[in-house]
């Protein structure tokens, strides 16, 4: 949804054509009905309120509109990674949907996954290291395999960034 803001002069033509109206029926109901001037001038407070709630409700949704694309706009650096290593898992075929869904169910792996993003971002540390991360799984499952797949690519970026 694209939105701007309006100019000024557009709500300035919004009252006056709210008034030219309010205007025209008071002369109608002044000349058919007989109706006094001082009943019709509480309809000449209409045009302002109209013009008010106007604005107010396009400042409203321009508000809005700003803050949802604000976080559009914001990059998720981990889900880049996650999506990476997803591709390369996948196009390595050693995969099935089954694993990769028992992988996302997989509690200790997922937090694993983020200490290696973390490790991507930051490098390693005496607390979190590849090495470490890599020895949390048993050589035989499924874990391990795709924590291979995650070191590896964790290990090549980070040459890379030392390059």
């Amino acid at each position: 949804m694209r939105q701007h803001k309006k100019p000024l002069k557009f709500y300035i033509i919004i009252f006056i054509g709210t008034s030219l109206i309010i205007l025209g029926y008071s002369i109608y109901l002044f000349i058919t009905q007989d109706a006094q001037l001082a009943d019709l001038i509480s309809l000449w407070i209409l045009p302002l309120i109209f013009t008010l709630l106007y604005y107010g409700g396009d400042s409203l949704v321009q508000k809005i509109v700003d803050k949802t694309a604000e976080k559009k706009r914001k990059v998720d650096y981990e889900g880049n990674f996650l999506r990476k290593i997803g591709e390369l898992m996948s196009e390595s075929k050693q995969f099935l949907i089954e694993d990769f869904r028992k992988l996302q169910r997989s509690e200790k792996f997922q937090t694993q996954v983020h200490n290696a993003y973390l490790i991507y971002q930051n490098g390693e540390t005496e607390i979190i290291s590849l090495e470490k991360i890599s020895k949390k799984f048993r050589a035989d499952t499924l874990e391990a395999r795709a924590m291979a797949f995650v070191c590896s690519f964790v290990k090549e970026k980070l040459e890379e960034n030392q390059i």
